[in-house]
């Protein structure tokens, strides 16, 4: 009989000896032809450094070529000799609750920086006062100004002053053919996101800072009534004036502006902290930026809220489903109105998808296609159109999880294309005085009031599965007659019927009076999703029909 352990024993001698060979490998596939092979190198740990980068030498030609002129302008981190406040051993638990010693420290260094910004002024730039941009003493000890590049070197010789690097420039991505490229890189490299999610920084619980140059507080996306109504049910705790209050004389803003009180930082449960620190004033929209109009699509895009006020007294939510409607139609139109649709155009949605999606693309001339759910099926339609060589057909696909594409250039949802297809949607309706509230109205005044709702039952436990087997079993052996009061007038089974469509565990009802019913199992969670669609001659009416939907459907799902 064989020992368990010398089977062992030998196992992990054989995984030794490949993982020996799968380095030599690679060093014998080098220098067969004369060339250099591989070699390895012990490298001490105590080398390795995430710090700050250093130069070669004390020249810093490393950092920056001859793309600059001795009198080009760049932007630099002039990082001083003394440790920063978490390199002198302070944590960031004890800055955050105002640890004597770390305050101390850190006042320290701000005065030293100050001290610092007055003899470069002095000895490296003939009296002329440094342009600072911003001061960092936490994590690292920088002054962050903008220089002559040809003054880098004297600014390089002060004492005290330990390097200056060149900081970054981030520039748009440009294709270098015609070819369109939807890999952009910039903001990946400038907030490191990707490494960030990796290392498990996903935001969740966190409290979020907006820094910008400028917000447009009258703005319907930073409309503090609708952000209170989005989060009244949610537990969040807002930030208060009593917050402010209780931190006011360790920020920044309070030792630049005199007098300043918590009440003049808070500006309301939207914008809790508003702080111009570029001109150090409590003017925070563009219409006294020094810096310009330029920003607020960063707060726009971060920290929109999802509802807008609806002009009537209370709060909309455009959903993922009128949006795509919005869309459709402004590019069938636009489109025609330039002179660019294509012959026999294609628009692509889902199954679960609204149905109002078919009266718009009938008005324009527009084949509709639906898929299953999912927007690899939508990549999937385009991936025939491009085999059939007329890519060009393709025009807009949308689901109505916020999911939109405009061309072809990828074969997923793509949220770069979609902003920009909202934004110039809103801009062309903009110059006719109306909002994308106004547009949506309007089609639904033309085409009906089509509303759609969601319904999820959940199934826990070991028995869930099964349950929710033995449900679609039954559904399918006994079609309804009637589903809340409104007679079934077909039914599809997509797991039998000829639909076309790849065989999925999805039924279909459509009802008298243009509605409809659709149930699917979840592929991600023990659940039964049921979309439910509606329309009526206003959206109430509309709305009514799918309340009456939602408890008929939830009397099916009792087993």
């Amino acid at each position: 009989m064989s020992h368990p352990t010398s089977w062992k024993r030998l196992a992990s001698w054989i995984l030794v000896f490949a993982m020996i060979f799968s380095l030599a490998v690679p060093a014998f596939a080098a220098g067969t032809d004369g060339s250099k092979s591989l070699s390895f190198e012990k490298v001490d740990n105590d080398t390795v450094s995430v710090k700050l980068p250093v130069k070669d030498g004390n020249s810093f030609e490393s950092l920056a070529t001859s793309e600059y002129a001795p009198t080009d302008i760049v932007r630099v981190s002039i990082v001083l000799d003394a440790p920063s406040t978490l390199e002198k051993g302070f944590s960031a638990a004890q800055v955050a609750s105002a640890d004597s010693g770390a305050m101390r420290y850190r006042a320290s260094l701000q005065s030293k920086q100050e001290s610092m910004e007055k003899t470069i002024s002095k000895k490296a730039l003939g009296g002329e006062d440094l342009d600072v941009v911003w001061n960092l003493t936490l994590a690292a000890n920088i002054i962050s100004a903008n220089v002559a590049y040809g003054d880098i070197e004297k600014i390089e010789a002060v004492s005290g002053v330990k390097e200056v690097l060149i900081e970054t420039r981030y520039e748009t991505c440009a294709a270098a053919s015609d070819a369109a490229d939807p890999n952009m890189a910039p903001s990946d490299a400038m907030i490191g996101s990707t490494a960030a999610w990796a290392a498990g920084y996903t935001g969740a619980g966190s409290k979020v800072a907006i820094i910008d140059t400028g917000a447009d507080t009258d703005h319907p996306s930073l409309d503090a009534g609708a952000f209170e109504y989005a989060v009244k049910d949610s537990g969040a705790k807002l930030m208060t004036t009593e917050d402010i209050a209780d931190k006011l004389s360790s920020l920044n803003a309070y030792k630049r502006y005199d007098g300043l009180t918590a009440s003049d930082l808070y500006v309301n449960a939207k914008i809790p902290f508003g702080f111009n620190y570029v001109d150090e004033s409590l003017y925070i929209t563009h219409d006294e930026d020094s810096q310009g109009d330029h920003g607020s699509h960063v707060t726009g895009i971060a920290a929109g809220n999802r509802y807008v006020p609806d002009g009537k007294g209370g709060y909309r939510l455009i959903t993922g489903n009128e949006m795509g409607i919005i869309l459709l139609d402004y590019i069938c139109r636009t489109r025609l109105a330039q002179g660019t649709m294509p012959a026999d155009p294609v628009a692509v949605t889902t199954i679960v998808s609204t149905d109002m999606a078919t009266p718009v693309a009938k008005k324009y001339g527009v084949e509709l296609r639906r898929t299953l759910t999912g927007f690899k099926f939508i990549g999937e339609q385009i991936g025939k159109l491009e085999a059939e060589g007329r890519a060009d057909r393709y025009i807009f696909g949308f689901e109505e999880s916020y999911g939109y594409l405009s061309g072809v250039h990828v074969r997923d949802k793509d949220a770069v294309n979609a902003t920009l297809l909202v934004c110039e949607a809103a801009a062309w309706y903009a110059q006719q005085g109306k909002t994308l509230l106004d547009a949506i109205e309007a089609l639904y005044k033309e085409f009906g009031y089509f509303r759609n709702a969601l319904c999820s039952f959940a199934f826990e436990g070991e028995s869930g599965m099964h349950t929710m087997q033995n449900l679609m079993k039954n559904l399918r052996a006994n079609t309804p007659a009637e589903i809340a009061g409104y007679k079934v007038d077909s039914a599809v089974d997509y797991d039998t019927d000829g639909t076309g469509l790849p065989r999925a565990n999805v039924l279909e009802y459509h009802l008298a009076g243009g509605h409809k019913l659709m149930v699917r199992p979840s592929g991600t969670e023990p659940k039964i999703k049921v979309y439910l669609s509606a329309v009526g001659e206003s959206e109430a009416a509309a709305d009514a029909v799918n309340a009456a939907l939602a408890e008929a459907a939830a009397a099916m799902m009792k087993v």
